[in-house]
């Protein structure tokens, strides 16, 4: 398993708050930055379509 698997497998296990930490960390290390901050927009992306679909789906 690559490092960045490894890396992308924990930031999926991480609270949102631990990403905030972990961002902190790895400040020096750009690449593991940008992987914690596709990782922080996933979850905002996933949020907002599970808000969207929440509000205009047709009600039975």
């Amino acid at each position: 398993m690559s490092a960045n698997s490894q890396i992308i497998g924990r930031l999926r296990s991480e609270s949102d708050d631990g990403l905030t930490r972990l961002l902190g960390l790895y400040a020096p290390d750009g690449e593991t930055v940008k992987l914690i901050k596709k990782e922080q927009e996933r979850r905002r992306t996933k949020a907002a379509q599970k808000k969207f679909r929440q509000f205009h789906t047709p009600k039975s």
